[in-house]
């Protein structure tokens, strides 16, 4: 069963896999429930080592190199999304999977994290803007590390090649970002 198979088999199954995507450390892996695939994308809702929820992360299919399912890994981590009663909101993709996933993070203000071409990590961190369809732009409004809006990035769609929606460190920018506005509001 080739790669595509497998992610098209799992497609909204009760089943966590684990996804490699690079060969240079394969010990490294997004691992979650298959939320949407299409011909060049994946998403996946992506569960910690410890079970918990978090949040989302596409990434291309043609970075992957191997995938990992039934192993004793996964199977941990499910039983514990399970017994901790972890959940992820329903994620529905209409035409491309890349747009329908830059949608469902704005729609539920989502902080992304989204990695271009040649960088290892995500190089921006922030709340979608504006999504322009016509010139295949996503508009971020950065958060730096402190929590503080810090401009906007301009990202065409084809250099995306990761993204994060809601993850662990976007939600603690996010409630960062919070914090700075209500202590600015205060004074």
């Amino acid at each position: 069963m080739g790669i595509s198979n497998i992610l098209d088999a799992k497609l909204n199954k009760n089943e966590i896999i684990s996804v490699f995507c690079n060969p240079e450390d394969n010990y490294k892996a997004v691992v979650g429930f298959v939320a949407g695939v299409d011909e060049h994308h994946f998403v996946l809702k992506h569960v910690t080592v410890d079970g918990k929820y978090d949040g989302y992360v596409l990434r291309c299919k043609d970075q992957i190199f191997r995938i990992d399912r039934e192993t004793e890994y996964e199977n941990a981590r499910f039983t514990l999304y399970s017994f901790y009663g972890e959940s992820h909101v329903d994620f529905h993709m209409e035409g491309s999977l890349l747009i329908s996933f830059l949608k469902f993070a704005q729609e539920n203000d989502f902080v992304v994290g989204i990695g271009v071409k040649d960088y290892e990590e995500n190089s921006v961190f922030g709340l979608i803007d504006n999504i322009d369809l016509c010139n295949e732009v996503v508009s971020v409004h950065n958060i730096n590390d402190e929590g503080h809006f810090d401009g906007f990035n301009e990202i065409t769609f084809d250099s995306i090649v990761r993204m994060t929606a809601d993850s662990e460190k976007g939600i603690r920018l996010k409630n960062l970002n919070r914090i700075a506005k209500n202590d600015s509001s205060i004074s």
